[in-house]
């Protein structure tokens, strides 16, 4: 398909033990599998998650990179509005795990695994994230970017349809094309479903990708060395 076409027509677990944590190499479409086979627990994160729980079970993990709220500049100064905010209860603590690699068979591509976790203060865990997605940190050709479309939709057609499993027709679905508030050049898409079941929770499941070439035409700000083309993103919260 070519590429404008893509742009204007848009892209229609159990308890992970953590010891699938340890390591580095993964393959993402057996993970975005496992993950949503059963979406309420990833990695044994749950709603209602105590935090001191979340940091017990996170404590002796290997491979991935570790990034939390206080690693914000200034977060301990008493006039840093992101600490007056989390005191107030306007702002969660939020907890993130990262790791990448080289994606099999693709030079220059990147896969990338999220998890996001996030706590009010002195309150259990009310939002949980996971990211599943593709990189470049090289120039692509037009045929090269659709491959790396074409494989992001692999592993976001099966968190799809687990959810669907499990929670039936989604309640809700949005298209939001990225376009440059600069010149109006749009540069890529978004296409988000929405699942509630029964005791309120909420699932969102979101397929995104970005064109390069045109993200340079809509002069748009993203990261030059990490370039995400295609991201999955799976949140799950009760508000």
């Amino acid at each position: 398909m070519h590429l404008k076409k893509l742009l204007y027509a848009g892209v229609i677990t159990g308890a992970v033990a953590l010891g699938g944590m340890t390591g580095f190499a993964f393959d993402i479409v057996k993970e975005a599998d496992t993950v949503t086979k059963d979406s309420s627990v990833i990695y044994t994160m749950y709603l209602g998650m105590p935090e001191d729980e979340f940091k017990d079970n996170f404590s002796g993990v290997t491979g991935w990179d570790y990034w939390d709220s206080t690693m914000f500049k200034d977060w301990d100064s008493g006039s840093h509005a992101l600490k007056k905010d989390y005191e107030a209860g306007h702002y969660s603590f939020t907890y993130e795990y990262k790791r990448k690699e080289n994606f099999p068979g693709m030079k220059g591509i990147t896969q990338t695994e999220i998890l996001t976790a996030k706590f009010p203060r002195g309150e259990p865990l009310e939002h949980m994230q996971f990211v599943l997605a593709l990189d470049s940190d090289v120039e692509l050709n037009d045929k090269q970017v659709m491959r790396v479309i074409e494989e992001g939709e692999k592993f976001y057609k099966i968190m799809f349809n687990n959810l669907v499993n499990q929670y039936g027709a989604a309640e809700s679905n949005l298209r939001a094309p990225f376009i440059s508030p600069i010149n109006g050049v749009q540069f890529g898409d978004s296409l988000d479903y929405t699942w509630k079941t029964p005791n309120g929770d909420r699932y969102t499941l979101s397929f995104k990708y970005c064109i390069p070439k045109y993200m340079k035409k809509a002069q748009a700000i993203y990261d030059q060395k990490y370039n995400h083309i295609v991201w999955v993103l799976l949140d799950h919260y009760n508000w």
